[in-house]
């Protein structure tokens, strides 16, 4: 994972939401997680101040979103077998956001 431009993301896939708050009037999620950018995605992205996006590097590839790794450790709790120590040795926490890769 790595942190590029925003005019230089075209074609990437967010990793996570983008939420715009202004208070008292509007809270909204523009983008979600998996939107593939567009060019015509570049200008409304600054416009919410994002001037750099956090995106997959072909070696991410197996890596988990927070949700995928929470269901994970929901299993691991549930006993199925799996080594934990190996599993955290997996992960890359990039705040607040936590991936992990399955093993």
């Amino acid at each position: 994972m790595k942190s590029i431009r925003t005019q230089d993301a075209v074609g990437h896939t967010l990793l996570h939401d983008i939420v715009r708050i202004v208070i008292g009037e509007v809270k909204d999620t523009p983008f979600r997680r998996g939107h593939v950018i567009t060019e015509e995605d570049i200008p409304k992205l600054l416009d919410l101040g994002k001037e750099h996006i956090f995106v997959m590097e072909l070696e991410d590839e197996g890596f988990l979103h927070e949700e995928d790794v929470a269901r994970a450790l929901y299993h691991m709790a549930g006993g199925e077998e799996r080594n934990q120590e190996t599993f955290w040795e997996q992960c890359v926490y990039v705040y607040p956001y936590l991936y992990c890769k399955l093993l």
